[in-house]
Order: structure tokens, then sequence, then C-alpha cells
């Protein structure tokens, strides 16, 4: 379970570094993943095109 724990802290900790919110981040996630998308470590707020909430 600690690496499962240590994943979620790293997404939530991505997200908030990148000012998308993590619910938003998920759902996003997911649907790249239904659509078949399979480049899991290439699926960050940045390079699935959220944008920075912060500017």
């Amino acid at each position: 379970m600690a690496s499962v724990s240590a994943a979620y802290h790293t997404i939530i900790s991505t997200c908030k570094m990148q000012g998308v919110p993590v619910l938003q981040y998920l759902k996003e996630f997911f649907k790249q993943i239904v659509i078949g998308r399979t480049d899991y470590e290439n699926l960050l707020p940045i390079t699935i095109g959220l944008n920075n909430n912060k500017y």
C-alpha cells in the first residue's frame, strides 16, 4: 500500500504545482486511458492539455 499512497500523493503534488484541480486532472487522465492512450509516463497535467490556473 505504500507504493499506492506514494503515487496518490505524487499526483496531488504535481497537480498543485501545476495549478490544476486534481479532479479535473483525473477526469482527463482516465478519458485519455479509455480512448486508448498507453504512454502513461506522458500523461501529466501539462502534456494532456490542462491549463495552469495560477496565471
